[in-house]
Formats: structure tokens, sequence, C-alpha cells
């Protein structure tokens, strides 16, 4: 991020440059790219699908993550 965020304060002396993070791994990435202030940031579907879930209320988010366990759990024909 700090070399991002440098390269963006470099590109301030031309004009009609834009900074592109490119290959975001995680959805984490994207965020550091907003934050050293990239014009452009390439993201794949998967994780575009996983910026959904920025925000949420972690409770929330851990009752649908059991309930998804649950469910799989009786899908599988266990009995709990």
């Amino acid at each position: 991020m700090p070399i991002m965020s440098r390269a963006k304060e470099i590109l301030t002396s031309y004009p009609r440059t834009e900074l592109l993070w490119a290959s975001c791994r995680e959805a984490l990435n994207v965020k550091q790219a907003e934050r050293a202030g990239c014009d452009i940031i390439a993201v794949a579907p998967d994780i575009l699908k996983k910026m959904s879930l920025f925000g949420k209320c972690l409770t929330e988010l851990s009752l649908e993550t059991v309930k998804m366990f649950h469910q799989d759990a009786i899908a599988a024909g266990y009995r709990l």
C-alpha cells in the first residue's frame, strides 16, 4: 500500500494518468487500493461477491453461517 500511495503522489505531476491496482487477491485489497487513491481497481467476480459483506453485522453473519452449516448437515442426512 505505501508503494501505491507514493505512486499516486508521483502521478499528480502527470496529467491524464491513472493508477491501476490489478489482480486483487482478496476483498481487503479493494479497500487498500481505494485508500491508496487508485483510479482503477481490477477485481475478479468472486472477490466482487465478497464485497457485499463489507459493513455487515458480525452477529448476523455468524448466524447465517451457522444456519448454512445446519442446512448442509440435514441435506447430507445427518440428524442434529
